[in-house]
């Protein structure tokens, strides 16, 4: 190989030994260059030379700063060589670069010996060391090769500050080095002894694939690792082994403190249970309205009940019973119909039905009920009337009862003080989220004594207490459109018609489209494109500093007034670089952790997790050989209250590759217990179960009811894996079958063989006391079965079906 630029390649094939690999690109009149050598099966010599070289490349670079002088340079770099390799200073190259730009080599800025030009801020250099035509102790590779060259090349601008290395591909010695096996004998006769007691304790996990002349073998990884590498990889089974240790322990003192307070329920505020009265609109009969006419319908609307002749008698009916009403004709009659509420099997009762009707099915269980009514009539002018009256009737409740979901749990702020002294922090012209009215809203937002005010363009107003907010997010414009400050409040908010705990005040820095017909188009390198970008980084940073100025006065203002807000009176920035992505919603997003919370701030609806209301998470779809994502379930503290119906929260298709960087940061946050299973579940089945558990007080023991042992706490997500794989099912079935199948063909002979031996014979009371523990054995052996059925259920997902226990003679 020969070091001079310009040389035409040949025809000769590469053989495995040393491979120099050099380019260069013209790009817009301006060049570049950069040169790696890749060693194959390097011996101990080879390695050391490589390295050097490293050193003194890297010398080189750091010397070039403004006012250096390219000799003294090229000097520094020779004293370099003749201290760590005396016998390489004549084989290295005669210059160590050049400067180039609209010149691939500028003949006025080489680095060498004899130049005395000085470096300025701006230029851009080629800096190329190499060792040449190197005599080898031993033979190299499979063509017996005794002279080798190595050569580094890169392109560097010189700053006012530093040096930048604009091409940044890996020069390092392990990453240019290739292990290639010929023959299992060699690999044997070059590792020593020690090395093959070391390699009969890895693990197949620190084993790589290697490519051989004719085959592939294995070969280990760490024979090329470096101390930083083995080190690192040290580092992070201890840390598995911590997090496990750690997992372990908080789940033990969760237990612990569980059944410290006797029950096992979360704490939480006493608060009445809220009982709902059965309806009764007419006290007696002498209360009915007047227009009641006999073997008619009729419709109350101000009673909200419908009246049906039942045998000549007017029934009345309240609005909530009835859960839809339909009319047809049949010939010369017209006929409607009323379908009723009812319950349903296990459930109780239907997903949609009203909460009066609801009180009254689990009042009276044991009740028959009407399902359906129909009424007839030849004239259908009345029964026309009396369903337009209905339906209405039925739009009205829907609609006050659905403001009464909404309004439920809202709590009533106190008033704005308003700031009319000094100077108050001014956010202008951004808008928010959700909107105060349809369409877009853009306005000021102000920081008073004890809160924000946002106004808009049109004059309507919003406020927002400090006390309410119990995170403050601000994200700055870092890889998206916008530029945000976000507020997760205590208690949710009514704005316009919707319920809401987050608030978000925005600014965009571009435009989230843009139209592309044909009077915008420009080409790639138009100035005024380049003009534009430009315009778009200098409004990037206008913004973000303008928000975080906005927020900082914002503490400022709070701490003055003795006023909180958020954690600790500070706002929480989220760590794009720990984000990851999944599916909270319907869509993918970016979750980014921050100090106390998971969030996606950026699309709607928004996501926000605060940590300290999670009680457990659960890892789902864990198997990673068939694989490529898994889920994440967070179970939060309100889930485990008796009367909760929401099921937990998921995140779905989070990559693998993210997986540790998530338990790390769980286990950072040092109160949190997890759990990873390899199928999802069916948690509306298993939150049922866990409550059922929570209210007899065993969840966080390890023995049920009947003193069977069984998981403490949540250990049972990730014990049933455990399980499956211990003990397959479809084993244990032929068996089972099998066993069966002999006792029915022996049971014949069986009875009657014991039939004539106990002719005679009188039972003793300790026989009776064996058949009473017979029975309560196989009552508990039953319970076990149902409970590992209802579980295995709630893996697959489908619903438990009825089960009636056998009775035992």
């Amino acid at each position: 190989y020969t070091f001079k630029l310009g040389v035409e390649p040949t025809k000769e094939t590469l053989s495995f030994d040393s491979i120099i690999f050099s380019y260069g690109v013209r790009y817009k009149d301006y060049n570049a260059y950069m040169a790696r050598t890749f060693l194959v099966d390097p011996t101990s010599e080879q390695e050391q030379i490589y390295k050097t070289l490293v050193k003194v490349h890297q010398l080189v670079i750091k010397k070039l700063r403004p006012g250096a002088i390219l000799g003294d340079i090229y000097e520094d770099a020779q004293a370099m060589v003749k201290k760590e390799a005396p016998n390489l200073l004549d084989n290295f190259t005669n210059n160590c670069g050049w400067a180039l730009g609209l010149v691939f080599r500028n003949k006025n800025f080489v680095i060498k010996g004899s130049n005395r030009q000085e470096v300025m801020s701006g230029m851009t250099f080629t800096v190329r060391t190499g060792f040449d035509n190197i005599t080898l102790k031993e033979k190299h590779g499979p063509k017996k090769i005794t002279t080798f060259s190595c050569l580094i090349a890169d392109v560097v601008a010189v700053l006012r500050d530093e040096t930048e290395e604009i091409t940044k591909y890996d020069r390092e010695f392990r990453d240019v080095i290739y292990q290639i096996a010929e023959s299992d004998d060699d690999d044997e006769d070059e590792s020593s002894e020690d090395d093959k007691g070391q390699k009969e304790n890895k693990s197949k996990d620190d084993e790589v694939f290697v490519v051989g002349a004719n085959k592939i073998k294995r070969s280990l990884r760490s024979s090329h690792r470096t101390a930083a590498q083995i080190e690192m990889e040290k580092k992070n089974a201890s840390l598995e082994k911590v997090i496990e240790e750690h997992q372990k322990k908080l789940m033990k003192k969760k237990a612990a403190e569980a059944i410290k307070n006797e029950d096992g329920h979360v704490e939480q505020d006493e608060k009445e249970e809220k009982v709902i009265d059965i309806v009764r609109k007419y006290p007696s009969t002498s209360k009915y309205p007047h227009g009641l006419k006999r073997n008619q319908v009729y419709c109350d609307p101000e009673r909200e009940c419908v009246f049906l002749p039942i045998f000549g008698y007017h029934v009345p009916f309240h609005i909530s019973v009835i859960k839809s009403v339909s009319k047809s004709d049949e010939e010369h009659y017209t006929v409607l119909r009323l379908n009723l509420f009812y319950p349903t099997g296990n459930v109780g009762y239907a997903r949609d039905t009203p909460k009066e009707m609801r009180a009254v099915l689990e009042k009276y269980k044991g009740f028959n009920y009407v399902k359906e009514m129909s009424f007839r009539s030849r004239d259908a002018h009345n029964l026309n009337h009396q369903m337009r009256l209905i339906k209405e009737l039925q739009k009205r409740v829907k609609q006050r009862q659905k403001k009464e979901e909404i309004e439920a749990g809202l709590v009533e702020q106190e008033d704005l003080i308003l700031n009319r002294t000094g100077r108050k922090p001014t956010l202008l012209d951004i808008s928010m989220r959700p909107s105060i009215r349809k369409g877009k809203c853009v306005g000021r937002l102000s920081a008073h004594v004890n809160g924000f005010r946002f106004r808009t363009n049109r004059g309507e107003v919003f406020d927002l207490l400090y006390s309410n907010i119990k995170h403050f997010f601000f994200q700055p414009c870092e890889k998206e459109l916008i530029v945000l400050i976000h507020f997760h409040l205590h208690n949710p908010m009514l704005i316009g018609r919707t319920k809401t705990r987050d608030v978000q005040f925005y600014a965009e820095v571009v435009e989230g489209s843009t139209a592309l017909d044909s009077s915008s188009k420009r080409g790639m390198y138009d100035p005024d494109e380049i003009d534009e970008e430009h315009r778009e980084r200098q409004l990037r940073k206008k913004l973000n500093q303008a928000f975080k100025s906005f927020c900082n006065q914002v503490l400022q203002v709070v701490e003055n007034n003795s006023m909180t807000i958020g954690q600790g009176n500070e706002y929480d920035i989220p760590y794009r670089a720990l984000g990851f992505n999944g599916v909270p919603n319907k869509e993918m997003v970016l979750l980014q952790p921050t100090v106390y919370c998971l969030v996606n701030l950026t699309e709607t609806p928004f996501f926000v997790v605060s940590m300290d209301e999670v009680e457990h998470i659960h890892f789902e779809r864990t198997d990673f050989r068939v694989s490529k994502t898994f889920d994440m379930v967070f179970i939060m503290k309100t889930h485990l209250l008796p009367d909760c119906e929401d099921i937990p929260k998921r995140v779905q298709s989070i990559p693998v590759d993210k997986f540790d960087t998530i338990k790390e940061w769980i286990h950072e946050k040092g109160d949190v217990t997890f759990t990873k299973g390899t199928t999802p579940l069916n948690w509306k089945m298993v939150m049922i179960g866990v409550r059922e558990e929570l209210e007899a007080g065993i969840f966080w023991k390890n023995m049920d009811q009947d003193g069977e042992p069984k998981p403490i706490g949540w250990h049972f997500l990730s014990a049933e894996d455990e399980q499956e794989e211990e003990d397959p099912s479809a084993d244990e079935g032929s068996q089972y079958e099998e066993s069966s199948a002999e006792s029915e063909e022996s049971e014949d002979y069986s009875m009657d063989e014991i039939s004539d031996e106990s002719e005679g014979f009188e039972p003793s009371e300790s026989d009776g006391d064996d058949w009473d523990a017979l029975h309560a054995e196989a009552a508990k052996s039953d319970k076990q079965k149902m409970r590992k059925e209802v579980e295995r259920e709630a893996r697959e997902g489908t619903k438990s079906p009825q089960r009636k226990r056998r009775k035992r003679r």
